[in-house]
């Protein structure tokens, strides 16, 4: 059932970064209704927009108890945060840091890869140097997103936007913080050094030397995705073994982000790319 109502509400609803107009009306500017589970707005790390600089704002969603919003790559179910942004000449929103996300496993074997309670889409703000200063600059968004509570989904939307002053010299906004904390969840680039990897046939094996426990989240792809993740894609000790079908035998580098947890420390989120089994 569960998988009917997603297929439904996904009939023609575009990817990540896209907005599906087809199923989701305008709902005016600002923040998302108050009696929706999920509520949107738009922050900034700073006070100002310094010409020649660059600065950061978010896409903040609070989320209601036992709802959930999904990440980039969604899982076997679901539909990704969608946003499309408009910004004056001279401002320029660089590309998405979407934060790590958690596993959801449901009935049947469905595992999706989602956000609770809060979520914050970070993205690097250009502003060009001949900006002029005085002006305040509208930064604005259109979103789209699927709430999922237990096997019930609704589409939201939102269009959000955020006014911000053109100064020599800016501070840091209350919002810094929360952009600063959804920044310790952004993965980053992993070294050759942190970790070993393997191919045998189909079945990866990755190993993170030292790690007490990892978790596998897969990047988004049509074609390419793992098997067995509920079972597979988190482990007790330093090493995944992740299965794939076919598809991977024409596959250039497989992508995804790797959850390191050991005693003691926080959670380190780290970015790979490996070369396909057969790539090269």
């Amino acid at each position: 059932m569960y998988l009917s109502i997603i297929a439904a509400l996904l009939s023609g609803i575009a990817p990540a970064g896209a907005l599906a107009q087809s199923l989701f009306e305008p709902r005016g500017p600002g923040v998302g209704r108050d009696a929706d589970p999920v509520r949107a707005r738009l922050v900034a790390a700073d006070t100002a927009l310094t010409p020649g600089e660059k600065t950061l704002i978010g896409l903040h969603f609070e989320i209601e108890p036992d709802w959930y919003l999904y990440w980039k790559n969604p899982g076997d179910a679901g539909m990704p945060i969608g946003f499309a942004f408009e910004a004056p000449d001279g401002v320029r929103i660089g590309d998405v840091r979407w934060p790590a996300p958690q596993r959801h496993a449901l009935p049947g074997g469905i595992l999706d890869y989602v956000h609770r309670d809060a979520v914050t889409l970070v993205f690097p703000v250009h502003v060009g140097a001949d900006v002029p200063v005085g002006e305040p600059v509208t930064i604005s968004a259109r979103l789209t997103w699927l709430m999922c509570k237990d096997e019930i989904c609704v589409p939201g939307n939102a269009n959000v936007r955020i006014e911000i002053p053109v100064a020599a010299e800016s501070t840091e906004t209350p919002d810094a913080a929360r952009i600063a904390r959804s920044l310790l969840r952004v993965p980053t680039p992993a070294s050759e050094s942190e970790f070993d990897w393997a191919w045998r046939e189909r079945t990866l094996t990755l190993r993170v030397p030292g790690a007490d426990a990892l978790v596998f989240y897969p990047g988004p792809s049509e074609r390419v995705q793992p098997r067995d993740m509920l079972r597979a894609g988190a482990v007790d000790g330093d090493a995944l073994r992740i299965s794939y079908d076919t598809s991977v035998d024409e596959a250039e580098e497989i992508s995804a982000v790797v959850e390191v947890r050991r005693e003691g420390a926080p959670p380190r989120f780290i970015e790979i790319v490996i070369p396909g089994p057969d790539a090269g």
